[in-house]
């Protein structure tokens, strides 16, 4: 059964706002906003590697991010606006689609 969970979080001109996710079971995650201005996310592992990060890949010049991520194991979700000037309400989405066993 997919998960997704929604929310809306401020992020502050050039200002990088990180949500640490440890997922109970494996499967892919997908991390996206939905604002109405250029945003811009990266994940990372625990160690702070850097997996994935995104621009424009989701609707409207939101980023989006698809990744399997492991279970028990802590991820790190950076968002930020595109333009540093930039500042106000991210309305964010984290689905999680399970790993057919």
């Amino acid at each position: 059964e997919n998960v997704t969970v929604s929310f809306i979080d401020y992020v502050g001109s050039g200002e990088t706002v990180s949500f640490t996710v440890m997922p109970s079971q494996s499967g892919v995650w997908t991390f996206t906003t939905c604002a109405n201005s250029d945003t811009y996310g990266y994940l990372y592992d625990a160690d702070g590697n850097l997996l994935a990060e995104d621009d424009d890949g989701g609707v409207n010049a939101n980023f989006s991010i698809a990744y399997t991520l492991e279970a028990n194991t802590a991820y790190t979700v950076c968002v930020r606006w595109y333009h540093a000037e930039y500042a106000g309400n991210m309305p964010l989405l984290f689905t999680w689609v399970p790993v057919e066993q």
